[in-house]
């Protein structure tokens, strides 16, 4: 009861709630930022390979996380040591810190595009029109 009292807040969910769906798609979201940041290719195609290991992953990562800590996570297929490393930080703490960052410093209107279904039309629209101001001008996704 006293546990229930002090969960933690909506932005961090409880570690019964860090699924591996849900660091699949932590994942998933670092690949969409750095795409929209002009990243290099690979390693966005790193994280998006770790995402799908990890969707097809038959072991949960927090008990591969207990039981042999980050060398565990390391040598699934597809996780690195860096990889491994942010799996643990969003297992102990359920934030990862490389993907606050990128949400930070990301162009507003790149980060706009990297919403599926939103090209360079509708961003244009907004920052040049009505509705919400972004930096950066036309072009930020691909136009």
């Amino acid at each position: 009861m006293a546990d229930e009292l002090t969960a933690a807040p909506a932005a961090e969910p409880r570690a019964t709630e860090r699924s591996n769906a849900w660091i699949a798609e932590r994942l998933r979201q670092a690949a969409s930022l750095l795409v929209a940041q002009g990243a290099n290719p690979f390693r966005v195609g790193a994280y998006r390979r770790a995402a799908d290991t990890i969707d097809r992953l038959e072991k949960d990562l927090r008990a591969v996380a207990q039981a042999g800590g980050q060398p565990a996570l390391d040598v699934i297929p597809g996780i690195g040591p860096s990889i491994a490393g942010a799996i643990m930080e969003m297992l102990a703490t359920g934030q990862w810190g490389f993907l606050n960052r990128l949400k930070g410093t990301a162009d507003p209107e790149a980060l706009f595009c990297s919403v599926p279904g939103i090209g360079p039309g509708l961003a244009h629209r907004h920052s040049a029109g009505t509705g919400p101001r972004f930096v950066g001008g036309a072009g930020a996704c691909g136009a």
